[in-house]
């Protein structure tokens, strides 16, 4: 394989870059699992999800609709959103929030599984089966989905 990729970088002229490359470097914390989002004001209601075993726990246990951000520290759009999706979290009261960084790779599943291809992304789950997609940092369109998804019980 390796003879191979040297093969089409030397006869294409582009550089073959080894697989460990695109590897993400995850910060391990004893305390990882329970993280939550920074607010301002201390009384963030998102929950910063740290691997695919914690998005399966916390859909499992939610009771109704469960909104999961999918961002990245790196997007700007993401970063401008961030305070509005943590207002929506206190708003909506009876909705879960998650928020999942795309670089983590212990979130691998989850990013397949919900089709991330772009950020931010905002998937709404309900009974652990997605029901709706949302991309961009549309604001008024995430309040607005979530309304329409409440209500819909």
């Amino acid at each position: 394989m390796a003879t191979l990729l040297r093969q089409v970088a030397s006869n294409t002229g582009f550089r073959a870059l080894a697989p460990h490359t695109f590897r993400t470097t995850v910060c391990s914390s004893p305390f990882a699992s329970v993280r939550r989002s920074f607010a301002s004001d201390g009384d963030s209601r998102v929950i910063e999800v740290t691997d695919d075993k914690h998005v399966r726990s916390e859909l499992a246990s939610a009771d109704g609709l469960v909104v999961i951000d999918f961002t990245a520290k790196w997007c700007g759009p993401c970063r401008k959103v961030a305070p509005h999706f943590d207002e929506l979290s206190k708003e909506f009261q009876d909705v879960k929030f998650l928020k999942a960084d795309i670089d983590n790779e212990e979130l691998g599943i989850t990013l397949r599984l919900h089709s991330v291809q772009a950020v931010p992304t905002f998937s709404f789950v309900k009974d652990e089966q997605l029901v709706s997609q949302l991309k961009g940092a549309n604001v008024e369109g995430l309040k607005k989905a979530i309304a329409a998804l409440t209500k819909q019980k």
